[in-house]
């Protein structure tokens, strides 16, 4: 008994102590969500405007009340604004109906709960090839630019008849739709001059297929060569113009895609010689053209007519060349093959064809030459080669020019004993030969009636003498009685008879050694060969300088002429001509070939030697030579 009143207490006590007195009860301001509120303070319950029926997240707040504040959430279906979100608002539908949407008909309204397109209202199907309802048009697609717009209306511009419709673009609109190019005054962004003519104005031809060109000016491909508006050419119309009238030789010149001149295909001349009263030249592409007296005869012409060729004439040889050289009435050439052919007068085997008095045309290999041949100098009647480091040397020989020790004419090459190394320049001038060996010592001999052997005497050497009084040479050239060297450092040296100041040192005296020529400096690129009384130079700035005998105007510095006894004893520059490569002077005339591949000639022209068949008479500045 006593047990169970100890567990009635304890349970009693249990019971007791368990209820503390606090009633729980709901209360809006401490921050505590209670299960009647939405909000309390600052806690949300993880809501916020887009959980509450709004657009965007951000504004929702808690009224005091403990519910939700959504005066600063925006956007809801309802609210009468047309959200971006929202296909509609009430009934605001946007520009939208049913015929936009692809039927044909009816009314289309605005789900008042979602805000979506209600399209119950709407009635038919744009798009099945038939039109009905409000459709203007159905083509049985839904493509738009093509006539019949997705919404099944005709488009602006357009025609379209039939079941399903077919639309056509409507020409003369002043639209351009569809396949039209143009249509009316609309013409695009073309004029005549995007369309590659130079003036007028374009058109649209009747049915809109095609620009019309009619009333444009000129146009580069047109064939006919527009000068007023800068074509030079125009196809196959060259207006006239080839190669040799370009200044250059050979044949191809085209005409380019903006109607300008295409010489790629011609040759540009690379080296000029001026023979007596001929002049022979050498293009690029190894062939030789000569042109001026023609006779090949051993009498000296007289005047013309002497069958005169005015422009150059390409001469027939085996190969192509290296070098041509001009005599006093005959010319060689060295083949790229090494052998040596001439051609010409022959009055003193200076053909070396081993006959005498058989002037030739044609070209003419020289006998027992071979191959081997690098360079050639020809005189007044005789002719030396250079083949293999050694001299050969034929034809007339009063004066000991062939250099065998004697003064008797040889009808073939005979070898020229010289001391020292192998030769690497030879010169024939009037009379007279010089060589210069490698070590650049300078032999002479032959006729030194003016000193022009350079040996301070006027006694001639029919055997080769060493010119002590000058060295370091890299090239010699010999004239009608005066010969000129250029040293390694550029300067200029002549002696012999200066009675036309052809020594170039500002005198008229002759001089039986080296002279330098002041005034031309250490900066000459090239000499002249003279062949009589003047001798021209190019210095390295590309400017060309004459001096001597001036009596035709072959100084080429606008004086002299009328065979008037003109001359100048310093170097004047020629007139108009720069980047000039190559230099020839022949006895009235000179010629020069520049950078660019023309070649100017000026001086006496009674034999056509000028190469200008426009030029008759003689001329004191440069002409340029024009090949056919």
């Amino acid at each position: 008994m006593r047990n169970m009143n100890i567990i009635s207490c304890i349970f009693f006590f249990i019971l007791f102590s368990c209820d503390d007195g606090v009633k729980v009860e709901g209360s809006c301001g401490d921050g505590f969500v209670d299960p009647a509120e939405q909000c309390d303070g600052a806690a949300l319950n993880g809501a916020d405007c887009t959980t509450v029926g709004f657009y965007f997240a951000p504004g929702l707040s808690c009224n005091t009340d403990c519910t939700f504040d959504t005066s600063a959430c925006a956007g809801r279906c309802g609210d009468g604004i047309l959200d971006d979100t929202e296909q509609c608002e009430g009934n605001n539908v946007g520009d939208r109906t049913c015929l936009t949407l692809g039927f044909s008909g009816g009314t289309l309204a605005c789900d008042a709960g979602t805000c979506a397109l209600d399209t119950s209202g709407c009635t038919g199907e744009c798009g099945n090839g038939t039109v009905e309802g409000e459709e203007e048009c159905d083509d049985d697609g839904r493509e738009p630019d093509d006539g019949c717009s997705p919404g099944c209306l005709i488009e602006t511009g357009w025609d379209c008849n039939g079941v399903p419709s077919y639309c056509e673009p409507v020409c003369g609109d002043d639209l351009v739709v569809g396949d039209e190019v143009c249509d009316g005054s609309d013409v695009g962004e073309d004029t005549c001059d995007t369309l590659g003519f130079y003036s007028g104005t374009i058109t649209c031809e009747a049915d809109c297929g095609a620009i019309d060109t009619s009333g444009c000016i000129g146009q580069c491909g047109d064939g006919v060569v527009d000068a007023g508006f800068g074509e030079a050419c125009d196809g196959a119309d060259l207006a006239g113009a080839t190669c040799g009238t370009l200044g250059l030789a050979g044949a191809g010149l085209a005409c380019d895609s903006t109607c300008h001149y295409d010489d790629s295909a011609c040759t540009r001349w690379v080296s000029v010689t001026c023979g007596q009263y001929h002049t022979c030249a050498l293009d690029s592409a190894g062939a030789v053209w000569c042109w001026g007296n023609a006779m090949p005869s051993g009498n000296e012409p007289e005047g013309p007519p002497h069958l005169g060729i005015t422009v150059p004439t390409r001469v027939s040889l085996a190969t192509t060349a290296t070098q041509v050289a001009g005599g006093s009435i005959h010319t060689c050439a060295v083949l790229t093959n090494g052998s040596l052919w001439c051609w010409g007068g022959n009055n003193d085997y200076q053909l070396g064809a081993g006959v005498m008095d058989s002037g030739s045309y044609a070209a003419l290999p020289v006998v027992g030459l071979g191959s081997g041949v690098t360079r050639v100098a020809l005189g007044d009647y005789y002719s030396c080669a250079l083949k293999d480091g050694d001299v050969y040397c034929w034809g007339s020989n009063g004066n000991g020019q062939l250099g065998d020790g004697t003064t008797q004419a040889r009808q073939l090459a005979q070898g020229v004993n010289l001391p020292g190394g192998d030769i690497l320049e030879i010169a024939a001038g009037s009379s007279h030969t010089c060589a210069i060996d490698t070590a650049g010592t300078l032999f002479c001999w032959g006729s030194s009636f003016d000193g022009q052997l350079g040996l301070d005497s006027t006694t001639d050497h029919t055997l080769p003498s060493q010119i002590t009084a000058i060295d370091g040479l890299i090239r010699v050239v010999a004239g009608l009685n005066f010969t000129c060297a250029q040293k390694s450092d550029g300067s200029v040296w002549c002696w012999g008879g200066n009675f036309w100041g052809q020594l170039g040192d500002g005198t008229t005296t002759g001089r039986y050694t080296p002279q330098a020529i002041i005034s031309l400096g250490t900066g000459v690129l090239d000499i002249a060969s003279p062949a009589f009384y003047h001798n021209c130079f190019v210095k390295s700035d590309g400017t060309a300088w004459c001096t001597g005998y001036n009596s035709w105007g072959q100084l080429g510095n606008g004086s002299g002429g009328g065979g008037s006894a003109s001359r100048s004893s310093n170097p004047v520059q020629v007139s108009g001509l720069s980047a000039v490569r190559s230099i020839g002077a022949g006895e009235a005339h000179s010629c020069a070939v520049t950078a660019a591949g023309t070649l100017w000639c000026w001086g006496s022209n009674d034999h056509g030697q000028l190469g200008n068949p426009a030029v008759t008479v003689e001329t004191n500045v440069p002409v340029m030579v024009q090949a056919p």
